[in-house]
C-alpha cells in the first residue's frame, strides 16, 4: 500500500480505536506512551542545548516538541505499521549536539541559537531528501543483507537500554542509594509490576488485563499521594513523579525564521557531521523496521517507511528541529500490548502538543514507578526473546552472534555494531559454506554414459576402462573456500586408481572466484606429468572465467559446451585404439553371433530389409505406428524430439552394431521420438507385420531376433538404472 492509500484509510482506523469498546485501551495505552515521549524529546534536546546553549534549553524544549509532534502526526496516519510513533532520536541528536557545541564555540552573540537552529534545519532537509529518494527507488530491500542475528543483536542492546532507561528514571540519583527506603520503595513495586505485565503478555487470554492494571496502578499510585498528604513538589523530589521541567516559555512557532540571522560558514564546517547524522537515519530507519517486523511478524513495507519518514522531516522542517522518525520501543511497546492501534500512537502524538501548552503539569498524570514498569516490561520481553529463549532456536554461534551484536551496540555505538556485526555474520557465512562439498555427484565412466549408443564390443571396452575416468559435477559458487579442496580431490590424484580423464562439470556453479582458476591452473600444470587430461563442460561465460589463470599445460585441459560431449570425448579416446568403427557390417555380424551363435546370424541377416538414408533424412517419423526393428549397419542415427522454440533436442546418437524400434515394438504403441541420419547410413529392417509372419512361418528365428532385441532393451534398462542410482542424491 502507497502512502497516500495509507492515508486515506488511516482515519477510519483510528476512528475504530476510538470507538466504545475499543476506547479504554486505547486512552490508557496513548496516554502512558504520550508521557513516555515528552520525556524523551525534552532529554534528548538538553544534549543539543547544554553547555554555552544551557540558556536557550526552553527554546530547543520547544523545538523537540513541535518536531516530534509534527513528525509524529505524519508517521501515525501514514505508516503502513498500525501504531508507529516516531519522535527526535537519540542517536541522531547526540551527533547533532556534538556539532551544535562545537558552533557554540565559533558563533557568540545573538546569532549563536539561530546557527544551530540552522545546523538542524540542515541535517533534517539532507535527511529528508535522502530518505525519500531511497523509498522512490526502492532501496529498502537491501535490508535482507543484514544478517538476522545481527536484528537480534541490536534487540538485545536494545533491551539493555530500555531497562536501563527504566532504573534511571526510577532511580534519578543512581545506584548508589538503591537499598534506601525512598528507593526500595519505587524500584521493588517498579520491578514486581514490570514482571507482571510480562507475565500478563504470555498467554494471549490475558492479554486485555494490562490496560486495567496500568490505570489501576496510576489511580492507586496517586490516590496513595494523596492520602500521605505528599504534593506534587514533594513527589518530584522524591522521584515519585518525574523531575524535569518542561519549559518552552521562549519559543514560538515562526522561530525557524531565525535562520536568517544565521552563521551559514559555521554551519559549513559541520559537513561531516550533517551527513553522518544523513546516513545513520536512513540505517536506522532500516535497521528498526527491520527489526520492528520481525519482533511483530507484521508485514511492513520497508520502502513505504523510507518514505514516510522523509515527508514526515519534511513536514517539520518549519519546526527547525533535527531529524525525527520512528521509535522502535514505543511502537513496539504499544503492538504488544495492544495490538495494531493507529488510533493509540495518535493519542500518543497528541500529548506532545498538550506539554507545549500546559508545560510539566502534563508530566504529573503517570507516575514514574508506572513508566518504569513498563520499560522493565519491555527490556525483560527483548531480554527474554533473544537472551534465552533464542538458545533453542539459533544453533552457538549465531546465538554468540547475537550476544555480541548486543555487546557491541553498548560498548561501540549502532553503527559501528552495525558494521561490526554485519563483517562477523559474513565471516561465519563463508565459514559455513566452505564446509559444504561443491561436488554435487562424481561418478566414474563405467556408472554413466554419454548419450552415444555403441555396439557390444565398443561397450565392453568402456566397462574394462570406465573407472579410469572420473565426473565431478560442481555446484553453487567457487570461491576460496571451496576451489582449493574440489580440484585437489583425493579421488583425482589417487595412486591406488590412477585417473587418465576427470572431467569438471560447472553447468551448476553460479559463480567463481579468482581462487578458483587458481587452483585449476595448478592441476592442469601437473596433469601432464601423470598422463592426465582434465575437461570442462558448462556454460561459455563460467568456463571461460575457469581458465582464465591455465597459462601452462593447456594442452592437458579440453573445453566442451555440455557434459555429455565431454563424455563421448572420454569414451572416443579410450576406443581409439581399437579402430571398431571402420567395419559396420562385420560389427553387425557380431552382435547377432554374440547373441544367438553364427549359425543364426546369416538367417537373421536374410530376412532383413536393407535401407539407405542420406543424411539428415528421416528414419522413423515421431508417432508413428511401431515401425518395427531396425539395425544399424553403417553411419550413425539420432533419435531426437522436435522443439517449438529452438533446434531438436537430440537424445541419443546411435552408432553401428545397435538396434532401434524395440520399446515401440514391445509396448504396442507408437514410436516416442524421431531418428533421423546423421550422416549417410545403412540399416537392416524387419517391420512389426514381417515379425509376425516370421513369428509363423519361422518361429525359431523369430524368437531369436526377438532374444537381440530384448537383450539390446535390458543391457539399455541396466545402463539407465546404473545412472540413476548413481545420480541419486
Amino acid at each position: 500500500m502507497s502512502v497516500s492509500a495509507t492515508f486515506r484509510q488511516a482515519p477510519r482506523e483510528i476512528a475504530a480505536d476510538f470507538a466504545p469498546s475499543q476506547l479504554f485501551e486505547t486512552l490508557s495505552y496513548g496516554v502512558v506512551v504520550g508521557v513516555m515521549n515528552i520525556i524523551s524529546s525534552v532529554s534528548l534536546m538538553a544534549l543539543v542545548f547544554q553547555g554555552d546553549l544551557a540558556y536557550a534549553l526552553p527554546v530547543g524544549i520547544g523545538i523537540g516538541l513541535s518536531c516530534s509532534l509534527i513528525t509524529g502526526i505524519v508517521t501515525a496516519l501514514t505508516s503502513s505499521f498500525r501504531g508507529m510513533v516516531a519522535g527526535v532520536q537519540d542517536s541522531t541528536t547526540a551527533v547533532a549536539g556534538v556539532a551544535a557545541a562545537s558552533i557554540a564555540t565559533q558563533v557568540t552573540g545573538q546569532t549563536q541559537v539561530p546557527t544551530v537552529i540552522a545546523l538542524l534545519f540542515t541535517i533534517s532537509t539532507l535527511t529528508s531528501a535522502l530518505l525519500l529518494v531511497a523509498g522512490r527507488l526502492r532501496l529498502g530491500g537491501f535490508v535482507r543483507f543484514i544478517p538476522h542475528p545481527v536484528i537480534g543483536g541490536f534487540q538485545v542492546a536494545s533491551g539493555v537500554l530500555i531497562l536501563s532507561g527504566a532504573f534511571s528514571i526510577i532511580l534519578p540519583d543512581g545506584v548508589g542509594p538503591a537499598f534506601e527506603a525512598d528507593a526500595l520503595a519505587l524500584w521493588v513495586p517498579a520491578v514486581i509490576l514490570g514482571v507482571c505485565f510480562y507475565l500478563l503478555t504470555v498467554p494471549e487470554r490475558t492479554r486485555g488485563w494490562i490496560p486495567v492494571v496500568v490505570v489501576g496502578s496510576v489511580a492507586v499510585s496517586q490516590l496513595l499521594r494523596v492520602l500521605a498528604g505528599v504534593s506534587v513538589g514533594d513527589a518530584r523530589e522524591r522521584g515519585w513523579l518525574y523531575n524535569e521541567s518542561v519549559n518552552s516559555n521562549n519559543w514560538s512557532p515562526d522561530v525557524i525564521l531565525t535562520i536568517a540571522d544565521a552563521d551559514w560558514l559555521a554551519v559549513a564546517r559541520q559537513s561531516a557531521a550533517i551527513g553522518t547524522v544523513a546516513v545513520l537515519t536512513l540505517l536506522a530507519v532500516l535497521i528498526k523496521t527491520h527489526a520492528l517486523d520481525t519482533a511483530t511478524g507484521a508485514d511492513i513495507d520497508v520502502d513505504q517507511e523510507l518514505e514516510v519518514g522523509g515527508w514526515s522531516m519534511l513536514a517539520s522542517l518549519p519546526t527547525g528541529g533535527p531529524p525525527a522518525y520512528m521509535f522502535f520501543g514505543y511502537s513496539l511497546l504499544i503492538r504488544k500490548l495492544s495490538g495494531p492501534r493507529r488510533g493509540t500512537a495518535f493519542l500518543s502524538i497528541l500529548f506532545l502538543a498538550i506539554a507545549l501548552l500546559a508545560g510539566s503539569a502534563v508530566l504529573t498524570i503517570v507516575p514514574t514507578l508506572i513508566i518504569g514498569a513498563l520499560l522493565i516490561y519491555q527490556g525483560l520481553d527483548f531480554m527474554m526473546i533473544w537472551v534465552w529463549d533464542s538458545r533453542k532456536t539459533l544453533d552457538r554461534s549465531e546465538y554468540l552472534l547475537v550476544v555480541s551484536s548486543g555487546i557491541a551496540v553498548l560498548l561501540f555505538g549502532f553503527l559501528w555494531a552495525i558494521a561490526l556485526g554485519t563483517v562477523a555474520a559474513i565471516a561465519l557465512f563463508v565459514f559455513r559454506y566452505s564446509r559444504i562439498d561443491a561436488i554435487r555427484h562424481a561418478y566414474t565412466l563405467q556408472e554413466f554414459r554419454s548419450g552415444i549408443e555403441r555396439s557390444p564390443a565398443e561397450t565392453l571396452v568402456l566397462e574394462e576402462r570406465g573407472n579410469r575416468a572420473s565426473v565431478f559435477e560442481l555446484d553453487g559458487y567457487l570461491f576460496f573456500g571451496t576451489a582449493y579442496s574440489v580440484f585437489t580431490d583425493a579421488r583425482i590424484l589417487s595412486p591406488e586408481r590412477p585417473m587418465s580423464h576427470v572431467i569438471f562439470d560447472v553447468d551448476g556453479v553460479t559463480g567463481i572466484d579468482s581462487s578458483a582458476s587458481v587452483a585449476l591452473a595448478k592441476l592442469v600444470r601437473g596433469a601432464a606429468e601423470r598422463d592426465l587430461m582434465v575437461h570442462l563442460a558448462g556454460p561459455n561465460h563460467i568456463v571461460s572465467d575457469l581458465v582464465s589463470q591455465v597459462t601452462t599445460g593447456g594442452e592437458a585441459l579440453h573445453v566442451y559446451s555440455n557434459l555429455d560431449d565431454a563424455v563421448a570425448a572420454c569414451e572416443d579416446a579410450f576406443l581409439g585404439p581399437f579402430d571398431f568403427r571402420r567395419e559396420g557390417p562385420v560389427m553387425l555380424d557380431t552382435l547377432f553371433s554374440s547373441m544367438v551363435g553364427a549359425d543364426r546370424t546369416e538367417q537373421i541377416i536374410a530376412v532383413l530389409n536393407k535401407r539407405d538414408f542420406e543424411t539428415d533424412e528421416v528414419v522413423v517419423e515421431i508417432g508413428q505406428e511401431a515401425p518395427g526393428l531396425f539395425f544399424l549397419q553403417s553411419g550413425a542415427l539420432t533419435a531426437q524430439l522436435p522443439s517449438e522454440s529452438g533446434p531438436p533436442i537430440k537424445l541419443r546418437t546411435m552408432l553401428p552394431a545397435t538396434v532401434l524400434g524395440e520399446i515401440s515394438l514391445y509396448n504396442g504403441g507408437q514410436s516416442t521420438a524421431e531418428v533421423v541420419a546423421a550422416a549417410p547410413s545403412t540399416v537392416l529392417h524387419l517391420s512389426a507385420r514381417e515379425l509376425t509372419d516370421l513369428e509363423e512361418s519361422d518361429p525359431i528365428l523369430a524368437a531369436a531376433i526377438h532374444r537381440v532385441a530384448a537383450q539390446t532393451l535390458a543391457g539399455r534398462l541396466l545402463h539407465a538404472e546404473r545412472a540413476l542410482r548413481t545420480l541419486r542424491p
